[in-house]
């Protein structure tokens, strides 16, 4: 109960109301925008530029390394510390670019010898420079600060930018390359702004921290990288697949259906998250039972936003379907009823493993849970998308969720006995009572 009244004097509904609206207002823009980019490209093209994205986005997470955890977590624990802070995002800010080096002599290794990437070379160039805002864009550090508001705020700009240049340069099924490079140059945009303005905020000092400092870095968030990694690899590879075992059509199909769950999982689940994460980890290292109250708050919480997520999504699928991407998507209604379910299992999978294992620093379990369900999830996928295309992809990606959701709630259990702790829902709701009388 002092964990939920303490949230309420931080103030933390409040500003999840605040960051939702905004990242609402975020989100708004390409969702307006897709019924347009759709009708323009198609369902091929769509497809095309879609698995293009999926595929640069491998390289994105390399480059991120799973800082937005681990980068975030450092960042919290030096509050009122701007000097630790400032030196983080100098330490941060250069192995960053380090391995976007990385990345991109083995972007271009891979694109030389696969003929079916080599076919559209440009796009996939073009797709991956996006990269290049990954790098800039302190997205961490906002989190870690509790400045939110200020990197959806940038992350809105940014996306109305991309609308302009969309509308100004993507007219028919040829503009699918421009359409990847819109996104690509709004996101370098977002990436110099955001940097300039952390730079002079908080009067960063960019100085070089050596090679053996970078691989400590390196070493230090190796297990949380890993991590990412597989928990994108079984949610990105789906679009992958069916661009390499089936057709851009299919891939379009899913594309379109996995875009409405990451827009509805990013408005009502993300600001959540973001919010929580550092929340819950200072709370357990200062008062271990305030924490563990307060992640069984979050548990509750998810599990509200996510029913609440999939019964709307199921519901309203065809309606869904027609009003953002037009009769020709009709196909996808099947795939996305397959997919409403999902965001039920990701709100509690994110309250369990990363509210939940992360903060109690169970970084190897939740790696060893997250690579089988990759390994499990690819092998699915290859079974199903041949007979079944974009909706095999949709129940193998269904099926993994569940099994995971499933395994971070066995090992969470041995350090919370009472996951779902109805006591504490009883006070939840009452205090919800309270504030709205």
């Amino acid at each position: 109960m002092s964990a939920l009244i303490g949230l309420l004097k931080k103030n933390i509904f409040k500003d999840f109301l605040s960051v939702s609206f905004i990242q609402g207002l975020n989100y708004l823009v390409p969702l307006l925008l897709m019924p347009y980019v759709v009708r323009r490209l198609g369902p091929e093209y769509f497809g095309l530029a879609s698995f293009s994205q999926s595929f640069v986005l491998y390289f994105t997470l390399i480059i991120n390394y799973g800082f937005d955890l681990s980068a975030t977590r450092e960042v919290a624990k030096a509050t009122g510390n701007m000097q630790r802070q400032g030196q983080i995002f100098n330490e941060i800010l250069q192995v960053k670019i380090f391995l976007f080096v990385i990345s991109s002599i083995l972007f271009l290794i891979i694109l030389a010898v696969t003929p079916k990437l080599k076919e559209h070379a440009l796009l996939h160039i073009v797709s991956y420079l996006i990269n290049i805002g990954a790098v800039l864009f302190p997205m961490w550090f906002f989190q870690g600060i509790n400045r939110l508001k200020i990197a959806t705020i940038f992350n809105f700009s940014a996306k109305v930018f991309m609308a302009l240049l969309v509308v100004l340069f993507v007219h028919n099924t040829n503009d699918y390359i421009n359409y990847n490079g819109t996104l690509s140059f709004a996101q370098i945009m977002l990436g110099i702004s955001s940097f300039i303005y952390v730079y002079k905020k908080y009067a960063i000092q960019l100085r070089w921290i050596g090679w053996l400092k970078m691989r400590v870095i390196l070493k230090q968030g190796l297990s949380l990288f890993l991590s990412m990694i597989v928990i994108n690899f079984y949610t990105t590879t789906n679009t992958v697949l069916l661009g390499f075992m089936s057709n851009n059509i299919a891939t379009g199909y899913f594309a379109g259906s996995s875009k409405v769950i990451g827009v509805v999982l990013t408005v009502m689940l993300m600001p959540l998250s973001y919010l929580l994460y550092p929340k819950i980890a200072n709370s357990l290292n200062q008062d271990r039972k305030s924490g563990i109250t307060l992640l069984q708050q979050t548990i509750w919480l998810s599990l509200a936003l996510g029913l609440f997520m999939s019964i709307g999504l199921f519901v309203f699928s065809k309606w869904i379907i027609l009003i953002l991407f037009g009769r020709s998507f009709l196909m996808a209604q099947t795939t996305l009823n397959i997919m409403s379910i999902l965001p039920i299992l990701i709100a509690l999978s994110n309250a369990l493993g990363i509210q939940g294992m992360l903060n109690f620093k169970m970084d190897k379990i939740f790696l060893k849970v997250t690579s089988f369900g990759a390994l499990f999830c690819i092998g699915l996928n290859m079974i199903l998308i041949p007979y079944f295309k974009q909706d095999g992809a949709a129940l193998a990606w269904l099926i993994t969720e569940l099994i995971i959701c499933f395994s971070f709630f066995i090992v969470l259990k041995n350090k919370i006995k009472k996951i779902f702790n109805y006591s504490v829902l009883a006070d939840m709701i009452m205090m919800f009572k309270k504030r709205t009388n």
